[in-house]
């Protein structure tokens, strides 16, 4: 346990349980959080291929900073062969706000695979 500003102690282990909870209720933001807490090691034993399979959930419905989680572990080799061209079609999308395409907050839930991936992003102001 941690303290915050106020020396309140803060039990990561209930935050991971309501990441989980929230993952499973097909809130991308969900589990990109919880991707962190398994990409850094965060009250959790750090596991690479369960970071990188929820960042691609939160990812494929449209949370920009998680395909840019994705792009730094193909940059940096973290639990995937290090691939360039795939790091940088997830830095692009990471870093044109609003230019989710084809997203459905059901995607997350029936892993459907997302247009944008085969597409090109397209800016919100085209």
């Amino acid at each position: 346990m941690l303290e915050n500003e106020k020396n309140e102690k803060t039990d990561y282990t209930v935050i991971k349980t309501y990441y989980e909870k929230g993952c499973e209720l097909c809130s991308p933001y969900a589990c990109n959080n919880l991707g962190n807490m398994y990409g850094n090691g965060n009250t959790v034993a750090q596991d690479y291929d369960q970071a990188r399979m929820l960042y691609t959930i939160a990812c494929d419905d449209g949370v920009p900073v998680a395909c840019g989680n994705l792009g730094y572990m193909y940059v940096y080799e973290l639990g995937v062969k290090q691939d360039i061209d795939l790091a940088m079609k997830y830095l692009e999308f990471s870093a044109v706000p609003n230019t989710v395409r084809h997203a459905k907050q059901s995607d997350i839930c029936t892993k459907q695979e997302p247009v944008w991936m085969t597409e090109k992003a397209v800016p919100f102001w085209e």
